[in-house]
C-alpha cells in the first residue's frame, strides 16, 4: 500500500498537511500535487492554519468570501453555513495526543463541496487523525460529506468514551464514601477526584452542547446526506444525555460528600462541647482555691490537697452522671 506522507515542496509552501484524491474502488488515496485540477473521485485538502503559508493555499482554493474569512479568524464558536452548492462551518474536536482522560479541545474549520473537502486546524485534532488513519488502511469514503460525517462521529465517540471514564471515576468516589475504614483519608481522596470529574464534565458539555443546536433547516446542498445529518444529530443528543447523567451523579455525590464532612465536623464540635462541660466545674474549683484570700477551707489541714483533689474528682463525676442521664454521652 503506498505511503500517505506528503513531502512535496508545493504542499509545504502552501501550508498543506496533505492533499489526496480519493477514487471509488481504489485501495488507497492518491497524494496529488494539483488537488484543484479536474479528475476522478473527490479531493481532501487539510491545512495547518498556524503555518503562515496556509493563507496562500486557501486563496488558491477560491473559497467563498464568508468561508475564507472563517478560515482566517481565531473565533472557535461552533457554527454552520450552508448555501446552494456548498456547506461549511466550525466544529469542536479533541486535541490529538492529549493524556488519556484529559479534555482538551480545539476547532476544526471545514468547507464541503460536491467533490471537495477543505479542512484546517491550529493544533493536531483527533477526528481528522482518526479518519486519515482509516484512509491509510483502505477505508475510503465515497463522498466528502461522508468523510466529514466520520470526523464528527469520531468526536462523538470520544465524548461518549470519556463519559464512560468519568462514570468509572465516580464509582471510585462512591466506593470511598461508602467505605468505613480510614474515612478521613478516603473522603479527602474522593473530594479531589470528584473535583477533577466535575471539571472534565463541564468542559465536555461546553464543547458538545452547541452541536445540538447546529441544524440545517434550509439551503442545504442537494448532494448532502440529510439522513446521515439527522443520525448525527440523534447521536449528539444521546451523548448529551450520557454527559447529563454523569453531571447529575457528580452533583449527588458532591452533596453526599458535603453531608459526610458536615457530619464529621458536627461530631468533633459535639465532642469538644462535652469536654468543655466536663472540665467547667474543675475550672471553677481551681479558680476558687486560687484566690489567695483569708479563710479558704483546708488551708491549714494536713490533707487539704487530697481533699481538694477529691472535690475535683467528685465534680467531674457529677457532671459525667448528669450528661449521661440527659443522653448526651
Amino acid at each position: 500500500m503506498p505511503s500517505l506522507t506528503l513531502a512535496a515542496p508545493s504542499g509545504e509552501t502552501e501550508g498543506r498537511l496533505w492533499a489526496v484524491r480519493l477514487v471509488p474502488g481504489a485501495s488507497a488515496p492518491e497524494p496529488t500535487e494539483h488537488p484543484l485540477e479536474e479528475g476522478p473521485g473527490w479531493v481532501w485538502i487539510h491545512f495547518d492554519l498556524v503555518n503562515a503559508n496556509a493563507r496562500q493555499g486557501l486563496l488558491r482554493c477560491a473559497l467563498p468570501g464568508p468561508v475564507a474569512a472563517m478560515f482566517s479568524e481565531v473565533d472557535e464558536t461552533p457554527r454552520l453555513i450552508a448555501e446552494e452548492g456548498w456547506f461549511a462551518g466550525v466544529l469542536p474536536d479533541f486535541e490529538h495526543g492529549a493524556e488519556p482522560g484529559e479534555v482538551k479541545t480545539g476547532a476544526l474549520r471545514f468547507f464541503l463541496g460536491e467533490k471537495l473537502l477543505v479542512s484546517g486546524r491550529r493544533q493536531p485534532l483527533r477526528g481528522p487523525h482518526d479518519v486519515w488513519r482509516a484512509l491509510s488502511q483502505g477505508a475510503l469514503p465515497p463522498r466528502p460529506d461522508v468523510a466529514w460525517q466520520r470526523i464528527r462521529r469520531a468526536f462523538l465517540d470520544e465524548a461518549s468514551r470519556l463519559a464512560g471514564v468519568l462514570q468509572a471515576d465516580l464509582d471510585r468516589v462512591e466506593d470511598d464514601l461508602l467505605e468505613t475504614e480510614g474515612q478521613s483519608r478516603r473522603r479527602a481522596r474522593a473530594g479531589a477526584l470528584l473535583g477533577r470529574v466535575r471539571q472534565r464534565i463541564t468542559r465536555l458539555q461546553r464543547a458538545t452542547k452547541p452541536l445540538a443546536r447546529l441544524t440545517i433547516d434550509s439551503g442545504a446542498p442537494r448532494w448532502l446526506d440529510m439522513d446521515g445529518m439527522e443520525a448525527l444529530h440523534r447521536r449528539t443528543l444521546g451523548v448529551l444525555d450520557d454527559l447529563g447523567a454523569v453531571q447529575d451523579r457528580s452533583h449527588a455525590l458532591q452533596d453526599e460528600l458535603e453531608a459526610r464532612s458536615n457530619e464529621e465536623t458536627n461530631r468533633r464540635l459535639y465532642l469538644l462541647s462535652v469536654l468543655t462541660a466536663i472540665l467547667a466545674p474543675t475550672t471553677l474549683i481551681t479558680g476558687f482555691f486560687g484566690m489567695n484570700t483569708g479563710g479558704l477551707p483546708w488551708t491549714q489541714n494536713l490533707h487539704g490537697t487530697a481533699l481538694a483533689v477529691g472535690l475535683l474528682a467528685s465534680a467531674v463525676g457529677l457532671m459525667l452522671w448528669l450528661l449521661r442521664r440527659n443522653g448526651m454521652l
